[in-house]
């Protein structure tokens, strides 16, 4: 395919408009070939599950989808769940030219800074902090590293795309969709929001609502990823990148700690199937809106399904290990980028 000559089109930043002004302009056939191969190339959306400290495997999956081909990151839009939310938002920063070298400062970042994104309200220990939290707080933890890091990282002006983030708000009890297509919403807040886990982070005030973790609803953005499938015409392609594997045991292995019988391990072991629950349900919305069956879309740890002009790609690690936002460290965090590289680049998809 020949490639637009003239100076300054960037073919691979989908800007459509400035193609047929050059098409207008200058009636050659490498313009012509240009336009031609832009209207043909599907529009893409990018959608991040929710996962705390596993959302680090996204980075690493979005990484290896560039090397494996650049086209692979030239998403239309992109949306995120709690720490799905921080990785759609600082890709919606990034264009094709800067991609490899945001995601690899991203990775730098990982391994050589303090990447906790909790912090106790008082020193004195687990227990003092406890009863602190409990006589003046609604949460175990102060976001306060949260919002920094957040602020470090994502900087809404410099947004390049379109960003979705699901956030869950408890005064209306009501699922929450929060785009920077509203000029008004403040896409920072809305990733504070999205990541506020019920008793541990503080909920988040906005206008006059409280909102907490978009996971409370939903794991994979279905309801981003629903919308944008309906709203756009012609040819689509979503790429679904999950920090979980799909297989229902390995789910939970990887979302709770090794504890012995009790009723501490009991709590946590009904969290946990309340968590698979959902994303099975999100998985069975997935599977409906591919018109295949709930067996054929997990059957593979990664795979590509379609059902008319719709294509969607499922990325998800073939295996996985228990992690904790409590216990962050530089070698966890750079083994869960280096198992989203794993689990692209094996089938070079």
């Amino acid at each position: 395919m020949y490639r637009c000559t003239f100076e300054g089109c960037p073919y691979a930043t989908n800007n459509h408009d400035r193609w047929t002004k050059h098409l207008v302009e200058e009636e050659t056939f490498t313009h012509v070939v240009c336009q031609l191969d832009s209207i043909n190339q599907p529009k893409r959306f990018l959608a991040c599950s929710s996962g705390g400290q596993r959302g680090v495997i996204l980075t690493g999956m979005a990484k290896q989808l560039f090397l494996n081909d650049p086209k692979n990151v030239e998403w239309d839009e992109v949306a995120g769940i709690s720490a799905g939310a921080f990785c759609a938002a600082y890709i919606s920063q990034t264009t094709p030219k800067t991609f490899l070298g945001m995601i690899d400062r991203l990775h730098d970042g990982f391994t050589t800074q303090d990447f906790n994104v909790v912090s106790p309200w008082i020193w004195g220990g687990p227990f003092i902090n406890a009863i602190d939290a409990l006589l003046f707080h609604d949460s175990l933890y102060s976001n306060d590293k949260m919002i920094k890091l957040i602020h470090m990282w994502f900087d809404p002006s410099h947004i390049q795309r379109p960003l979705h983030i699901g956030v869950y708000n408890k005064t209306t009890m009501k699922y929450e969709t929060i785009s920077s297509t509203d000029t008004t919403q403040d896409m920072r807040k809305a990733c504070l929001a999205s990541a506020a886990v019920p008793t541990m982070l503080p909920t988040v005030t906005i206008g006059n609502n409280q909102y907490e973790d978009g996971g409370m609803r939903h794991i994979i953005p279905v309801q981003e990823i629903k919308d944008w499938v309906r709203r756009t015409p012609g040819k689509k392609h979503v790429d679904v990148m999950v920090c979980y594997p799909l297989d229902g045991q390995k789910f939970t292995r990887t979302n709770i700690p090794v504890m012995k019988h009790g009723t501490a391990s009991s709590a946590v072991r009904m969290l946990s199937d309340m968590m698979l629950s959902q994303f099975q349900h999100d998985l069975m919305e997935i599977a409906n809106l591919c018109d295949v069956s709930y067996d054929h879309l997990i059957a593979n740890s990664c795979s590509i399904v379609t059902n008319g002009d719709l294509t969607l790609r499922m990325l998800s690690p073939p295996d996985g290990m228990y992690t904790s936002l409590l216990n962050i460290t530089p070698d966890t965090t750079d083994d869960l980028f280096k198992d989203g590289e794993k689990s692209v680049g094996l089938l070079k998809l």
